[in-house]
């Protein structure tokens, strides 16, 4: 083709067609401009087509990791809401100050009972090194931010961090100081309570129990918070896949 186009020229200057070469010239420049934005379009296609993919297939892990968030969320939630009913039943039993009725262990075994979770971030990490940008809609990418970078961070503070202090340090040394530890012949564990009386009269335990329970009452909250808004972000994620 090239050699093609090469004889049109040399005849054309052969012959002293200056102005049919000049002519010719330009029409072969457009050609050649024509084929250019033609292969940029058809890459610029391919590229969009492959981001378009990259964008699907990333935001589809995204949802697998804020449903196995609402799970773990989830997993938690039950063991501190079976906690917290065991916490305010000590209390009852506590300020009814009948002494003569026994504490079930379970109740002053879910003084050192704690749960807390571990959130999956991975993809959202992948589309942060790729660059956000990936993502075409502006309104969920604001979502996104806000999810990992606020809503999570801060839920994920709450059920982490607090309840070390909160339910573990507050309560354990009561746990330690009036449930006693055996073992039998087998070498398997037998709890008993130890010093009941002293128990009903500890206003200091008392007053940490008080305190435990409303900030395990808080964390249960902040855990629903959690689980609220990672379903939104899964069904805004979903309804702009919808629309791709």
């Amino acid at each position: 083709m090239i050699k093609f186009f090469r004889k049109i020229r040399q005849r054309l200057l052969t012959e002293n067609k200056f102005s049919k070469y000049l002519l010719y010239a330009i029409g072969e420049i457009i050609l050649v401009v024509i084929g250019i934005l033609i292969a940029l379009s058809i890459n610029n296609w391919n590229n969009n087509n492959v981001r378009a993919n990259q964008e699907v297939s990333l935001l589809q892990d995204m949802i697998v990791d804020l449903k196995q968030n609402i799970n773990t969320s989830n997993a938690v939630l039950n063991i501190h809401n079976a906690t917290l009913k065991q916490n305010i039943t000590l209390r009852q039993v506590l300020l009814s100050k009948d002494t003569k009725g026994d504490i079930p262990q379970r109740l002053i075994g879910s003084l050192s009972s704690s749960a807390t979770p571990t959130y999956s971030t991975s993809t959202y990490k992948t589309i942060s090194q790729t660059g956000l940008n990936i993502v075409s809609s502006d309104t969920l990418k604001k979502s996104i931010l806000r999810y990992y970078e606020v809503i999570l961070p801060y839920v994920n503070y709450k059920s982490n961090v607090d309840p070390k202090n909160q339910f573990q340090e507050l309560l354990k040394p009561y746990f330690n100081k009036y449930l006693k530890l055996e073992l039998n012949s087998n070498d398997s564990i037998i709890r008993s309570i130890n010093s009941t009386q002293d128990m009903f009269n500890d206003n200091e335990f008392l007053n940490e129990l008080h305190t435990t329970i409303g900030k395990r009452k808080k964390l249960i909250q902040h855990l629903h918070t959690g689980i609220r808004n990672s379903e939104f972000l899964i069904q805004e994620i979903e309804q702009h896949l919808t629309e791709k």
